[in-house]
């Protein structure tokens, strides 16, 4: 279930500043499951999962067996690993959950769009479909030619690659994210949690949101490739 040890939980409790109860309360479970947790002892994988859970909420990250880091307000979260597109899609998720409004996204093309989510089967959005049913996708692509996914939840406009930075971008919420890639398969995200850094990125994504051209017109083609 996890590799976290019961010394991290301690630690992570501890920079929170929660008593045993708190947490417990936080989590939803008994306080008895958390001091069984911290005396190193094995809990449902149920009780564990709603702890983890919690905490991930706070901001608390693990790192290996000994590591605990307590992000703070505008301290980028880092994901990376194999699991990484799967983490970064529910913390999205989340905030759109949350928040609503509009995710807004830059890419060079939609299959990256796709992979960078955790949508591994083409032939299945369903991943864009749960998020659209809190938020209005807006995606920004500066290769249209080589852009064959339909995604019909998404609106799309095509851009100059001039006016596209060196990674792609990606705007839910409060939270605004860099995407690092070099093959566009494999993807490391850093998300800062800033209600002003998104808001200063959505006004950057509005401005060549206004001067983009919408996908499926002869203007679109030639747009990206002027």
């Amino acid at each position: 279930m996890s590799l976290v040890s019961h010394k991290q939980i301690k630690a992570a409790r501890s920079m929170l500043e929660w008593t045993q109860d708190d947490l417990a309360k936080e989590s939803g479970v008994s306080e008895g499951t958390v001091i069984k947790l911290e005396r190193g002892e094995k809990i449902s994988d149920e009780g564990l999962e709603k702890i983890l859970q919690k905490f991930e909420h706070e901001r608390i990250e693990f790192v290996g067996t000994k590591g605990v880091i307590h992000h703070t307000q505008n301290s980028p979260r880092t994901f990376d690993g194999v699991n990484a597109p799967n983490e970064f899609y529910d913390c999205i998720l989340a905030s759109a959950e949350e928040k609503g409004g509009e995710i807004l996204a830059i890419y060079p093309t939609t299959e990256m769009m796709a992979r960078s989510l955790g949508i591994v089967n083409f032939k299945n959005l369903e991943r864009l479909d749960r998020l659209r049913r809190y938020a209005s996708i807006k995606c920004l692509l500066t290769d249209v030619k080589d852009s064959s996914l339909a995604m019909p939840s998404v609106q799309f406009r095509a851009i100059p690659q001039a006016l596209f930075g060196f990674w792609p971008t990606f705007v839910c919420g409060d939270k605004s994210a860099i995407i690092l890639t070099r093959d566009g398969e494999h993807f490391a995200y850093m998300v800062v949690d800033s209600l002003d850094t998104a808001l200063l990125e959505a006004k950057k994504f509005s401005l060549c949101w206004d001067s983009g051209i919408p996908l499926g017109t002869k203007e679109a083609s030639h747009k990206v490739r002027s």
